[in-house]
C-alpha cells in the first residue's frame, strides 16, 4: 500500500534535522505524521522542494542512505601481531549432579525444594509460586503434626 502526501502542514527542527508534518491523502488529520527531510527527498522531492521554497527553509544536508557497515571486530591474524600467551590449564569442573552440596549429599539425591526464594527481583508469577509452595509446605506440616 502506498501513502500519498496530501499536504505538508508544518515543519520543525529536530536537532540538526528538518522534520515535516505530513497530512496523508484519504486519512484524517489526526493520523498526520512527522517525516524527515531525508525521507521526503527520496519519496517526494517535488513536494518537498515546493514547500521549502515557499517557506524559505534551508536544507539540513542529510541524505537517506543505507547505514554504513560496522567495521569488523576481528583482529588481524596472530602472525601479523603479537602471539597470545597461554596461561595454566584450568581443571575441568565436575557436573552439577556429581558435585556434593554443603552436607555431602549428591545433588541428584536432593528433594525438590520448590521455587527459589533466593536471587533478585521476582516476577508476579514467581512470587505467587513461592507463596503457593510455602502454603503447601505449611499445610503438609500441619497434617503431619496432627
Amino acid at each position: 500500500m502506498q501513502y500519498v502526501i496530501e499536504d505538508i502542514i508544518t515543519h520543525q527542527k529536530h536537532g540538526t534535522q528538518n522534520q515535516f508534518l505530513i497530512k496523508w491523502e484519504d486519512w484524517p488529520e489526526s493520523m498526520s505524521s512527522w517525516v524527515s527531510e531525508a525521507a521526503l527527498k527520496t519519496d517526494a522531492p517535488e513536494t518537498l522542494a515546493e514547500y521549502m521554497d515557499k517557506h524559505d527553509i534551508q536544507s539540513d544536508g542529510q541524505v537517506l542512505d543505507k547505514p554504513a557497515a560496522k567495521p569488523s571486530r576481528k583482529r588481524a591474524s596472530s602472525a601479523a601481531g603479537k602471539k597470545k600467551k597461554k596461561g595454566p590449564a584450568k581443571k575441568p569442573r565436575p557436573s552439577k549432579a556429581a558435585r556434593p552440596d554443603a552436607q555431602g549429599v549428591q545433588n541428584s539425591q536432593l528433594v525438590d525444594k520448590g521455587p527459589s526464594l533466593r536471587g533478585g527481583r521476582k516476577t508476579r508469577s514467581q512470587r505467587t509460586a513461592v507463596k503457593s509452595y510455602a502454603h503447601q509446605m505449611l499445610m503438609e506440616a500441619l497434617k503431619r503434626a496432627s
